[in-house]
């Protein structure tokens, strides 16, 4: 059986605008990117305003962190909602983001623009991955960073999913999200396997398993981490 990847890719973008049509998304930063920038600001430094990239960022949580942290944020989303409510958030919050909806893959920015990208639970859902970490080597500067996740063995979310294709799975009828039924996402169930792609496109690769449970909901990411 053949695999439609772009038709798949607009069934994704459609249900992620009508799950934001009731939903806020997470209101809070992801903590591991927290300490990831952190790190960056006190062990490498910059100088002037770096530039910042998520993509994904279904709410403005991580966003608004790096804004705090001193830099000009800019957000790519395929959700119209989701961006409508980020700029409200904006409004709320005095702050200003560069947000904008977006088709993927293509990054509408120029080359060697920015200091850091950033995707939390959503670059997954990219499902031509040598296509969207192409265009974001392109759009990093030189020494730039980059921090990612993906769902790991262990994550609730898998029970709720079957394979149908290599790295490529559907969740099922019964997820426990209304809206994510039937969406399709990468996922590696080894962490050589990121390594292995990560790597044809950037340095100092690094990919660190996260777990936890809590309310028991079984959690487990890869976080990916690397430079340009």
């Amino acid at each position: 059986m053949s695999i439609n990847l772009s038709e798949l890719s607009d069934f994704n973008t459609k249900n992620w605008d009508e799950y934001y049509k009731n939903n806020v998304g997470v209101e809070y930063p992801h903590e591991q990117l927290i300490i990831y920038v952190n790190y960056l600001k006190h062990e490498i430094g910059s100088s002037g305003e770096p530039k910042a990239l998520e993509t994904g960022f279904g709410s403005i949580a991580d966003m608004r962190f790096l804004h705090r942290m001193n830099y000009e944020v800019y957000g790519l989303e395929v959700s119209q909602t989701a961006v409508e409510k980020g700029l409200l958030g904006c409004e709320k919050y005095k702050i200003k983001l560069n947000l904008q909806h977006w088709t993927p893959p293509v990054l509408p920015f120029e080359n060697d623009f920015f200091d850091l990208f950033c995707s939390s639970n959503s670059i997954h859902f990219n499902l031509d991955q040598d296509l969207i970490l192409s265009e974001i080597k392109r759009v990093l500067k030189i020494g730039g960073h980059l921090y990612t996740t993906y769902l790991a063995p262990g994550h609730k979310f898998i029970d709720k999913s079957k394979y149908i294709g290599d790295d490529l799975i559907q969740f099922t009828d019964d997820h426990y999200v209304l809206k994510m039924r039937k969406m399709v996402m990468r996922y590696y169930d080894q962490s050589s396997k990121l390594e292995k792609l990560y790597s044809k496109y950037f340095k100092e690769v690094r990919v660190t398993r996260l777990e936890y449970n809590i309310l028991d909901a079984p959690n487990a990411y890869w976080i990916v981490t690397a430079t340009n």
